[in-house]
């Protein structure tokens, strides 16, 4: 997978922190993954609170339209109407946000804004 391709799907919260869940355990149900996501992220906070309905269904719905999909293109993930599993291109992803973590810039306090830097 290209530096491009990468940056681009690392470019949403959401679909980094479903690269983060899907390297610790795959395969997972979609609603699990879904029930997983909305307790790492809710309007870009992490928290351990789960959040409301409305939340839980954006997030649904957005797993569903964009970032399963994209991530399906990419080869990084397999899914279907009932699972979601990992396969070898995501791994490149997850090391790429554990790098990150561990050793981050100077100049950018997230890679949100990196990327975001990357696409200005």
């Amino acid at each position: 997978m290209d530096t491009q391709t990468a940056l681009e799907l690392l470019r949403h919260e959401h679909r980094r922190a479903a690269v983060v869940i899907l390297s610790e355990t795959s395969p997972l149900s979609r609603p699990e993954l879904t029930v997983r996501l909305a307790a790492r992220v809710v309007d870009g906070e992490a928290t351990s609170s789960l959040p409301d309905e409305d939340t839980r269904r954006r997030l649904r719905l957005g797993l569903h339209h964009n970032h399963l999909p994209k991530l399906s293109e990419a080869g990084a993930i397999e899914y279907d109407d009932r699972q979601v599993t990992a396969m070898r291109k995501l791994e490149p992803l997850a090391s790429l946000l554990r790098d990150h973590r561990r050793d981050p810039p100077a100049t950018a306090s997230s890679l949100g804004e990196q990327l975001s830097g990357f696409y200005a």
